[in-house]
């Protein structure tokens, strides 16, 4: 047998171009991808992370590092296995790091500003009661699962608590960073590759060539705003602006700066 297909993953938060770079890296012939590739762990599983925690709940979620081995042993004419979605960061991480060889692995660090992030975040009712489905996707910031050191700020509010959502994610990416020296990074701004260019040194950088000097298509390099419809039924005129300030304040409040350094140097940046 020849060296088994790489394994790529998105390290990032919901509402950062998930959907767009699955289907980007799809086109490509030689590369197996699927946004939200079951089993995702979520619903009934974060439920039972936020309760159980990490170590409780790990026996249970190691089906989701079973099933992508057995995919990868079946590929037939791929060279690589694209398992994207944005809860890589909260629940699957583990399991599926400690499965598999680390030389083996790329990480697609996948950036969009925080700002825009919470202002999508905000504008769908995620983290609060005009939204409930959200307990579904995600955990409340305060739960057992935070990363090490990070704090919740005494979230008082749904943008509170999207704000402090992203500081948890965020601080575990850098923790996962430091912590897995021999895994492919790479860091990848949704803007860059929406962009040709960008989209090609990305896919170059994962060891593949573009499949042609057009790749990918103008029409193929729009992240489509897939919740368009959800935003206008929940109604809300969030600004982008008074993200940005509330950003701001939720960064002063907070009683220890080291716990959400991540997302300040990602607003800073």
């Amino acid at each position: 047998r020849g060296r088994p297909p790489r394994l790529v993953f998105a390290a990032t938060t919901a509402r950062s171009g998930t959907g767009y770079l699955a289907a980007l890296l799809g086109s490509v012939p030689g590369i197996d991808s699927v946004h939200e590739r079951p089993p995702m762990l979520c619903g009934p599983w974060l439920h039972d992370l936020a309760a159980r925690g990490h170590v409780g709940t790990y026996e249970e979620r190691v089906v989701k590092a079973d099933a992508l081995g057995v995919l990868r042993d079946q590929l037939h004419g791929h060279m690589a296995l694209a398992d994207i979605n944005h809860l890589f960061l909260t629940i699957q991480y583990d399991v599926v790091l400690d499965a598999f060889d680390h030389t083996g692995i790329t990480i697609v660090d996948l950036r969009r500003d925080p700002i825009d992030v919470a202002l999508s975040m905000d504008r769908l009712g995620w983290f609060s009661a005009d939204n409930p489905g959200w307990q579904d996707w995600f955990l409340e910031p305060n739960r057992c699962t935070l990363a090490p050191g990070t704090t919740a700020a005494e979230p008082a509010d749904p943008l509170d608590l999207i704000l402090a959502h992203l500081a948890d994610v965020l601080r575990r990416r850098e923790d996962l960073r430091r912590a897995t020296p021999t895994v492919q990074w790479i860091d990848a701004d949704l803007p860059d590759i929406a962009r040709r260019e960008g989209a090609r040194r990305l896919l170059r950088q994962i060891g593949f060539e573009p499949p042609s000097i057009r790749w990918p298509p103008r029409t193929q390099r729009r992240p489509a705003n897939l919740r368009s419809a959800r935003k206008r039924s929940v109604g809300r005129a969030t600004s982008r602006a008074y993200v940005s300030q509330r950003a701001d304040r939720f960064l002063a409040r907070a009683p220890d700066r080291s716990a959400v350094a991540a997302l300040e140097a990602e607003l800073r940046r």
